[in-house]
């Protein structure tokens, strides 16, 4: 009996350490499982991470390029706001940037001589501006104007006329081709404004405060003391100092239309205070009066001051010239003005010319002197409003009398 429960005491034993024993297996087996799903699972997690911080860094990579592409269409967008507001874009062909612009200038002008006067609607300008931007570095301008217009005629000092208005005229103002090496440097061919003085260089009557230039820039596209237009080559650049300043320069060499044959060469040089609104400027040309006289040589010799800050703005310009074939010519003219508000803006001139002699025939053109007076009225940036009165005075010549002439003139010039 005791042998049996011994025995079955042993087997109890044997039974429970063996369930032990299996049991510790099947946890430990039962683990290692747990850990090689968990050790999967973080692989897995690694990999998604991995791929979801490229997939950021790619998307961050495409939101800062449109975030850039964004600006720059918002800053043209701004820019083509301020220039055009809601009006139509003129489209490129294949050009970098295309500007279409324009203005139309008219005029309606009384003249008293001493015997007798006249009235006429005697300018209407309509000129179309193109500039493109081809390239980086290269761009062009072209003013094509069409116009129907007569200035004055002194012929009989005592009794001026106008000229039949005639058909309309057109005429490639400006035409030119610019490469852009740096500020300092470009390089121009065409037919260019003749870089002298401040008018002239300005020359867009929607700039100006008078349209009719001062007299030696008369008549128009002529010579009277250089070529208001030139058809060559042109240097031109400038560059600015630490304290504001600008330095600036033009040099050129062409032909005036008036004469094919003979090649002028000048240039000028002007420096700007940009602390005070001052610019001063000096200016040469060489060129030919006519091209059948071999002896029309002449050289001008000239400066310029242009004031510009707050409400006051003043140029004056002064030219002389040694001619080769007849007498020296002069010209001076001085135009304070007053800016009394943003729309209203005052205007004195006084312009001297000493005109010299016709290169031809050897006949004295003779002196004059205006004393112009005038009112703008700045309706908007697009249209400008103007009225003026000249006292011209004519000195006696060997073949004309002394004379004076009073003229009124209203005019308008609307831009776009």
């Amino acid at each position: 009996m005791q042998v049996c429960l011994i025995l079955a005491a042993a087997w109890i034993l044997a039974a429970t350490t063996s369930a032990r024993a299996e049991t510790n297996a099947e946890r430990l087996q039962r683990l290692e499982d747990q850990l090689r799903r968990s050790q999967e699972t973080v692989q897995t997690l690694s990999s998604e991470l991995q791929e979801l911080k490229r997939r950021l860094e790619k998307s961050a990579e495409k939101q800062s390029e449109q975030s850039e592409r964004l600006d720059e269409l918002e800053d043209v967008a701004t820019s083509m706001e301020e220039r055009i507001g809601s009006r139509a874009v003129v489209k490129a062909f294949d050009a970098a940037e295309l500007n279409l612009g324009g203005f139309l200038d008219m005029a309606a002008t009384h003249v008293e001589g001493e015997d007798d006067g006249a009235t006429n609607f005697n300018r209407i300008v309509f000129e179309l501006l193109a500039g493109a931007t081809l390239w980086e570095d290269w761009e062009l301008f072209v003013a094509q104007a069409f116009l129907r217009k007569s200035g004055i005629d002194f012929s009989d000092r005592t009794n001026p006329d106008f000229a039949d208005l005639g058909s309309v005229a057109t005429d490639t103002v400006i035409a030119w081709g610019n490469y852009h090496y740096s500020d300092l440097l470009n390089v121009r061919a065409g037919r260019f404004i003749t870089p002298h003085g401040i008018i002239n260089i300005e020359h867009f009557p929607f700039v100006l405060l008078d349209p009719e230039q001062p007299q030696f820039l008369r008549p128009f596209s002529g010579q009277t003391i250089f070529p208001n237009f030139t058809d060559g080559l042109q240097v031109h650049g400038q560059t600015f100092m630490a304290n504001g300043d600008a330095l600036s320069y033009s040099v050129y060499g062409g032909n005036f239309a008036g004469n094919s044959t003979d090649f002028n060469f000048g240039g000028r040089v002007a420096y700007a205070l940009g602390d005070i609104g001052l610019t001063l400027g000096l200016n040469s040309t060489y060129g030919k009066r006519a091209d059948s006289f071999s002896d029309s040589d002449y050289v001008v010799y000239g400066g310029d001051i242009l004031y510009d800050k707050g409400p006051i703005l003043w140029k004056t310009e002064i030219f002389a010239t040694s001619e080769n074939r007849g007498s020296d010519r002069f010209a001076f003219y001085t135009q304070p003005a007053w800016r009394i508000s943003d729309m209203w803006t005052l205007y004195y001139r006084f312009d001297y010319l000493d005109a010299g002699d016709d290169p031809i025939t050897l006949s004295e053109i003779g002196q004059s002197t205006e004393h112009v007076g005038g009112v703008v009225f700045d309706v908007n940036s697009n249209v400008r409003l103007r009225a003026k009165y000249t006292f011209k005075q004519f000195e006696d010549t060997a073949t004309q009398p002394e004379a004076d002439a009073h003229i009124l003139q209203l005019s308008a010039t609307f831009n776009f």
